[in-house]
């Protein structure tokens, strides 16, 4: 069993494509570095490197129209490529300059009529362009930065990708926390396993209360460069907290139809029922979902009706509820109001026409 175990996380991997910004280019006559990177025929193989799926490569199969396998059944991901930066502060300053924008060259060995390699006047073997395309910098979120890396995609697919990703949300959207941006905008690069049940959803506001503890107070005064802080130790303060921040509750049901689509079983073979699921959803929902008998809940204390986060009323068992999350799990709820109040069908509606899975499990 621990080897069909094995098969099963193998068969979720694919071939990318991993290139390095020291291979970037230099000006012949000035010695400066542009932006465009040249990939022989072996560096093309060293660029090849094996990564587990993701809804982004999903998207930029689908996108692509067609499935490639390598040699060892992979398949193989078009389109975009990783760039492993670094702290190479130089050159990756001349593609900020650019707008984050490269240009990647493919080489070919020329070849004559019998297939074999020809050798130029210096002995080597003797290469032409196979093709050069375009990519701009797309994804850099939490995950990439701490290991200072770069998604870059091919510019021809970047607006149709964005389309996706951004799930009706205006590409010119002013956002109140552009700190948060990258992270939420690049969670489809998460690892994950997709799941085609799409639940009915509510989404409520954050539950907040107030618990007293001994803090440590900084006093902020003055401005700028005189700008001074002043802690006050051991002080009793109110300190306002989410408990149940990132998380959420789904019912049995939807959960078996969840693991059963997950394969959930051990590594005796035994089916089980997960008690929790960590999930990713466009554009920027995420978190846990802890079962939670819900119907249950509500025939036992006599109550069927859930408020939501823009006041609608929804009814647990006539709108057959799957699953609530909070506000704290729904980054980008603010984008999906109308008349300043969050309206749930604004955003499931663009869900619907442009998903590729409804959820992915990591």
């Amino acid at each position: 069993m621990i080897e069909d175990w094995r098969v099963i996380e193998l068969s979720r991997m694919v071939e990318i494509q991993t290139i390095n910004i020291n291979d970037l280019s230099t000006d012949k006559n000035t010695g400066d570095f542009i932006n465009e990177i040249v990939l022989t025929p072996k560096k093309q193989e060293k660029a090849k490197s094996l990564a587990a799926e993701s809804e982004f490569h999903r998207i930029m199969l689908h996108l692509h129209g067609k499935e490639g396998k390598n040699k060892s059944g992979y398949t193989i991901i078009p389109g975009y490529f990783t760039l492993e930066v670094g702290k190479n502060k130089q050159r990756y300053q001349k593609l900020i300059d650019k707008n984050g924008r490269i240009s990647i060259k493919r080489l070919e060995y020329v070849c004559n009529e019998n297939g074999n390699k020809i050798l130029d006047d210096s002995n080597h073997y003797k290469m032409a362009e196979k093709d050069i395309k375009n990519y701009i910098s797309t994804f850099c979120g939490a995950g990439h930065s701490r290991v200072q890396k770069n998604l870059f995609v091919q510019e021809e697919m970047t607006t149709k990708l964005n389309d996706i990703l951004l799930c009706g949300m205006e590409p010119d959207m002013v956002y109140d926390r552009p700190s948060k941006w990258n992270a939420y905008y690049a969670m489809v690069t998460t690892d994950s396993t997709r799941v085609d049940y799409m639940p009915n959803i509510v989404v409520i506001p954050d539950y907040k209360k107030y618990v007293y503890d001994q803090v440590d107070v900084v006093e902020v005064s003055g401005t700028g460069k005189n700008k001074t802080y002043t802690v006050i130790e051991n002080q009793h303060e109110p300190v306002e907290i989410l408990p149940f921040d990132g998380a959420g509750i789904v019912t049995p049901g939807c959960a078996l139809k969840w693991a059963r689509e997950l394969n959930c079983t051990s590594k005796k073979g035994r089916f089980y029922l997960p008690p929790c699921f960590q999930f990713r959803m466009i554009p920027g929902i995420k978190g846990e979902l802890m079962v939670f008998d819900l119907r249950r809940f509500a025939k036992e204390h006599k109550v069927s009706k859930i408020r939501d986060l823009g006041g609608k009323v929804w009814d647990i068992f006539n709108d057959d509820i799957d699953v609530v999350i909070t506000q704290s799990q729904f980054k980008f709820w603010r984008q999906y109001c109308t008349d300043g109040k969050f309206d749930y069908w604004k955003w499931r509606n663009e869900f619907d026409k442009c998903h590729m899975a409804p959820i992915q499990m990591i």
